[in-house]
């Protein structure tokens, strides 16, 4: 199974000096980075785009793919709402070593809204 972290572009080098750092909670948030489609519309769009989008706000993002040799501790889900719910997933750890790191570059969001309002 491959993990993603992305983040803002601006902290790429913090994290491939020092590794991925977990938040003030201990929590490091990962997800699998498939296609997710809404059903009564068949609206696609990536979970890294729509993390980015929608959770992020950013329009470019730098992501990093994580090997789970790294992981201290089991993932566990992150129980959000929605199509993302199989897919998204929380590592309680503080932090994950650069050696499982790997940096897959920078990406513009290209997110399509799962929900199309008549105007």
């Amino acid at each position: 199974m491959k993990y993603y972290y992305i983040t803002d572009k601006k902290n790429r080098k913090s994290i491939l000096e020092n590794g991925l750092i977990a938040n003030s909670e201990n929590e490091i948030f990962l997800f699998e980075n498939k296609k997710v489609v809404n059903k009564r519309n068949s609206i696609s769009n990536l979970m890294a785009d729509c993390i980015a989008k929608n959770q992020l706000f950013l329009e470019e993002y730098a992501m990093f793919e994580i090997n789970p040799n790294g992981f201290k501790t089991p993932l566990e889900n992150d129980n959000v709402e929605g199509v993302a719910s199989s897919i998204c997933w929380v590592l309680n750890q503080s932090k994950i070593d650069i050696d499982f790191i790997s940096d897959l570059g920078d990406f513009k969001t290209d997110f399509t809204p799962f929900i199309i309002y008549n105007t």
